[in-house]
């Protein structure tokens, strides 16, 4: 799991909404790959055979504070987060 709070603390020169929902993107599409599951299954080997791959969740656990946040910012963050995982899901 990403938190949100940890993309703002990494990035504290971001100064608007849609830069960060530029990065939500760039650090759903950067997250290491797991080797291993839970159970100790090698999960790039099932990723590869059945197309399935291992998701990440987003925390929304702060609200962005800036002047152009719109109404609606968790499901633009999350639609965001979403699109770097199909990227990265894509380079497998």
């Amino acid at each position: 799991m990403i938190r949100l709070s940890d993309i703002l603390e990494t990035a504290p020169e971001l100064n608007t909404f849609w830069a960060l929902e530029r990065c939500v993107s760039i650090a759903a599409r950067s997250m290491p790959y797991p080797k291993q599951d839970l159970f100790g299954d090698k999960l790039q080997s099932q990723a590869q055979n059945t197309g399935h791959t291992h998701l990440t969740f987003l925390n929304c656990d702060v609200v962005p504070e800036f002047r152009d946040t719109p109404r609606k910012w968790q499901l633009i963050l999350i639609s965001a987060f979403e699109r770097g995982q199909r990227a990265r899901a894509m380079k497998l």
